[in-house]
Parts: structure tokens; C-alpha cells; sequence
């Protein structure tokens, strides 16, 4: 990669974060039932030791 190529990926990624939404802070924490963990440009929702994930990825349950 050239530095000229390095540092617009640089700058692009810099106004990404900018432009980035913490759906983490919102009330709902992202539609996340226990823990939500904000990435750059999206969110994922995990859960509490003795509860998994249900399909829809933000819902926990027990374990059975």
C-alpha cells in the first residue's frame, strides 16, 4: 500500500468513527437484553455467564 493510499484509509476511518452511532447508549441499549458492546459502525449484544444468545441476536435466555 502506498503511503498516500495508508493515509486516506486513515482520514476515511477517522470519519467513520465520527459519523458513528453508539446504539449501546441508547435506552434500549440496542434492542440488547443484557450486554451491548459498540463497534465501529455497528453494535453486538452478548449475555451474562448462564444465558446464550436467541436467533434474533439480542435476546438472552437461559440455558436448559
Amino acid at each position: 500500500m502506498h503511503l498516500r493510499d495508508s493515509m486516506i484509509a486513515q482520514f476515511l476511518m477517522l470519519i467513520m468513527q465520527s459519523l458513528d452511532v453508539d446504539e449501546c447508549k441508547a435506552e434500549d441499549k440496542g434492542g440488547c437484553t443484557q450486554t451491548c458492546e459498540n463497534l465501529p459502525g455497528l453494535y453486538k449484544c452478548s449475555c451474562l455467564p448462564g444465558y446464550v444468545l436467541d436467533d434474533d441476536k439480542k435476546t438472552c435466555i437461559g440455558k436448559t
